[in-house]
């Protein structure tokens, strides 16, 4: 598996190479068919002078600016920090509908959580080997379902914490969800497809404006899906809709209004089995094999209402606001696994909890000032960004043990009786308010400097009630941390940035697995420390990134000794990143990269065994090549495509007894678009994922081993109006 992962580094830095020495031979020729196309604060991005739709195949799927928080908008090449965008066109191609599947290309992600393997049904991920944020158009989605593919424009994942831009931050960056947004021109698109081994959906997209003069604009999407998945026995169903009203009410100023609903449910979740003494063979599974019960479901419902608005209000000031509302609902009924030995059996325990509803609450308000003093330029940005969160759920969880199975012929029985136990009402409420004032200073040092400087303070409140919402706190923690962000980014000749970044952060504790023995209970806040030296840079229709960095926070685990989730010692993560994104030439698409990393314990006073170690699901290394070709000619409007995904071993617990075995997985596709009907454009796509048909364990936490995907078809078929 090493020769491997190096043939995929070597392909990587070839093709790097290769470029950076075309392009140092034909400077003078190409900028003769070059253009500056855009310019922000000194760096100018040079593009060809034929334009593609941004984040479009012909375009390399690359999106050049993305949204990070306090900053707005910035050029990827611009902001001190790694980051990646995965646009709609290329999930559409890819025949993505999951998390895992979208950011599949980017090579920093890593699989955390499978979807319809755990209690939520969710899929999870992490990032240099922390979970992320998850982000609606920079707010946080306290939900319990990721935003809907469908209604997403593009996905913008930030490495690393950035608490100064987005307040509270988990560990590993932000995933960012763009949502689509009105458009100037009528436009609308219809598709329909099936994927996950017999999920049918179809799906609309329609918006433009809603009067000639362009005051009103709007943008609405609808999906809907159903059927049996690979797994037997499960099925899953989920149904959305996304709309967005956009109103112009003075020159320079926007308002949008909001709206989005979604029913999800899935019947037969596939269950994670913890091991016994070591790591089984991955080969002795069957990942189509329901290895739990048929009769365990999850549910979730899902409103969201937001606004926000933007106005340049003068010259020198900008305001930007928004604001979420969400309310959820969430139940479910899952079962946990144990092996018992090496040779396949292992026990079942159901668990059914009661419902639980969030009300949350999210907004922020920045002002921007742009201004001179002397020679250095200023985008001075005074902000707030909040949000509240309401819990209402009961304490009480329903657990039997089923019994014993064996992997070769799994144990089915009826569903026990719940209904004695689990009572429908709710006995508990949390509360959480998380603050945040920024105050930063973007300044131009001239044509090859820029700096960021900013402070935020970061307030963080919990209250815990058992019985009536009006008692006082059960439970009631805060705590409130002062955090300085510093960046430097050089620029030595227009398309290459260099960048140097150092940031504190306040991240909110983890919360105890089911696993833990104190099962629920949320750790203390604790601060961390960020360092991070990059470079980045746009030859043409290519874009790249690499990065060095280094990450210190507070180490979290289930201590063996009395399984109780505590902290203890400090985690030390550091490594290095590349990524590609673009058109190697204008009929081949790569887009990919590398990440290899070290991550070890340090500081450990209560564990001392735990010095040295690699906390639990952290890969070594990743990497990960997608390739596209695009016919010409008579064959035009033809694309096939082919992938690469390399996971390095991880840990399996904290003492790293044992791990799960490194994976190399291969995808490959075909589309075809054609002007059918006249006017109009259709496009067919297939793809196949897991091409070999490896049986792999894809991820492992606290409740145990999660097999990865087998072989799946995914077609589809869409008309653009």
């Amino acid at each position: 598996m090493k020769k491997k992962m190096e043939t995929l580094v070597l392909i990587l830095f070839g093709i790097t190479n290769t470029l950076a020495q075309q392009s140092e031979a034909n400077q003078t020729s190409m900028t003769d068919t070059m253009q500056v196309v855009s310019s922000l604060e000194g760096i100018e991005v040079i593009a060809p002078k034929v334009q593609y739709k941004s984040g479009s195949a012909k375009n390399g799927y690359r999106i050049d600016t993305v949204s990070v928080g306090l900053m707005g908008d910035d050029y990827i090449q611009k902001a001190p920090y790694f980051i990646g965008v995965t646009s709609s066109e290329m999930m559409e191609n890819q025949g993505s509908h999951t998390l895992l599947s979208a950011l599949k290309t980017n090579p920093t992600v890593a699989p955390d959580l499978a979807p319809n393997t755990d209690q939520r049904g969710l899929s999870n991920t992490s990032i240099r080997g922390f979970s992320p944020n998850y982000l609606l158009d920079g707010l946080p989605v306290n939900s319990y379902h990721m935003p809907s593919l469908s209604m997403v424009d593009h996905i913008e994942v930030i490495n690393g914490f950035s608490s100064f831009f987005y307040g509270f931050q988990n560990f590993g960056g932000n995933i960012n969800f763009i949502p689509k947004k009105p458009t100037e021109n009528s436009q609308a698109s219809f598709s329909a497809g099936i994927y996950n081994g017999g999920v049918n959906y179809v799906q609309g997209d329609i918006g433009g404006p809603v009067d000639s003069a362009g005051i009103f604009s709007y943008r609405f999407n609808a999906f809907k899906e159903s059927g049996e998945t690979y797994i037997d026995d499960q099925r899953q169903d989920n149904g959305n809709y996304a709309g967005v009203l956009r109103w112009h009410p003075f020159d320079k100023t926007t308002v949008d209004i909001n709206a989005y609903h979604q029913d999800y449910r899935v019947d037969g979740l596939q269950t994670p089995i913890a091991m016994s003494s070591s790591v089984p063979d991955a080969d002795i599974m069957d990942a189509s094999e329901l290895y739990g019960q048929s009769w365990t479901w999850a549910e979730m419902h899902l409103t969201q209402i937001g606004a926000s608005i933007t106005s340049q209000l003068s010259p020198i000031f900008r305001l930007r606001t928004a604001y979420l509302y969400g309310k959820g609902f969430w139940q479910y009924n899952y079962i946990l696994a144990s092996f018992g030995d090496d040779e396949g059996n292992y026990s079942e325990t159901d668990y059914q909890y009661g419902p639980q509803d969030r009300d949350y609450h999210a907004g922020h308000a920045m002002l921007d000032m742009d201004f001179s003093t002397g020679r250095l330029d200023h985008r001075l940005t005074l902000g707030y960004v909040g949000n509240a969160t309401l819990i209402h759920f009961t304490n009480v969880t329903g657990s039997w043990a089923l019994g014993s199975s064996n992997v070769s012929y799994p144990l089915r029985v009826t569903a026990p009786d719940s209904a004695a136990v689990i009572p429908t009402g709710y006995d508990n409420y949390n509360r959480y308010f998380y603050h945040t004032i920024l105050f930063g200073d973007r300044i131009s040092l001239g044509e090859h400097f820029d700096a960021l400087l900013g402070i935020s303070e970061n307030v963080y409140h919990t209250i815990r009630t058992t019985g009536n919402l009006s008692q006082s706190g059960s439970a009631d923690y805060s705590q409130k941390k002062l955090s300085p962000t510093l960046a430097l980014t050089f620029t030595p000749w227009k398309p290459i940035s260099t960048y140097v970044s150092y940031a504190q952060g306040l991240a909110v504790g983890g919360t105890a697995p089911d696993a833990a023995q104190n099962a629920g209970e949320i750790l203390d806040p604790s601060a961390s420390t960020q360092m991070e030296l990059g470079v980045k840079s746009s030859l043409g229709k290519l874009q790249a990134s690499a990065s060095l960095f280094r990450t210190e926070v507070m180490n979290e685990y289930i201590d063996p000794s009395d399984s109780v989730y505590k902290q203890d010692g400090r985690e030390v993560h550091q490594g290095v990143e590349l990524s590609l994104t673009g058109n190697i030439f204008p009929s081949l698409t790569l887009s990919g990269g590398v990440t290899r990393m070290s991550a070890e314990v340090e500081k450990a006073e209560n564990n001392t065994a735990l010095e040295g170690k690699t906390p639990q699901n952290v890969p070594e290394a990743m990497a990960k090549v997608y390739l596209e070709y695009r016919f010409p000619w008579i064959f035009s409007g033809l694309a096939v495509s082919a992938g690469a995904n390399y996971t390095g071993r991880r840990p399996v617990n904290a003492a790293n007894t044992d791990f799960i075995p490194s994976i190399m997985t291969f995808d490959a596709g075909l589309r075809y678009r054609m002007n059918f009907p006249s006017d109009h454009f259709t496009t067919f796509t297939l793809n196949v994922t897991n091409l070999t048909d490896e049986t792999y364990w894809e991820s492992c936490n606290s409740s145990g081993l999660r097999l990865g995907s087998p072989r799946l078809v995914a077609f589809a078929v869409k008309v653009e109006i």
